[in-house]
C-alpha cells in the first residue's frame, strides 16, 4: 500500500498548526505490519489509531479527509490516541 497524505481542516490548535487552521492527515503501513491513521500539527503534537485492518484504516482515513472541521474530541471518539 502507497502511503497518502492531505491537509484538513481543523478549528483546534494542533500546537501550532498549519497555516490556515489546517493539519495533516496521513494514512501508513508500519513494520508491524499494522495501518496508522495520523493527525498532527505543523511540529510534534498529533494523534493516531492503529489496526490491523486495511479496510478500516482506509474507512477512518476518508470520513477524515471529508469533514469540514476535523477537531480532537472527534479524533478521541473514533479511537485515536496522542503521540
Amino acid at each position: 500500500m502507497k502511503a497518502k497524505e492531505c491537509m484538513v481542516s481543523s478549528s483546534d490548535d494542533w500546537s501550532p498548526s498549519f497555516a490556515g487552521g489546517l493539519a495533516e492527515l496521513s494514512l501508513s503501513k508500519l513494520n508491524t505490519g499494522n495501518y496508522r491513521v495520523a493527525v498532527f500539527g505543523a511540529d510534534d503534537m498529533g494523534m493516531n489509531l492503529d489496526t490491523k485492518d486495511i479496510n478500516k484504516a482506509c474507512k477512518i482515513y476518508q470520513k477524515i479527509k471529508g469533514l469540514n472541521d476535523v477537531t480532537i474530541k472527534m479524533l478521541l471518539g473514533l479511537g485515536f490516541e496522542y503521540f
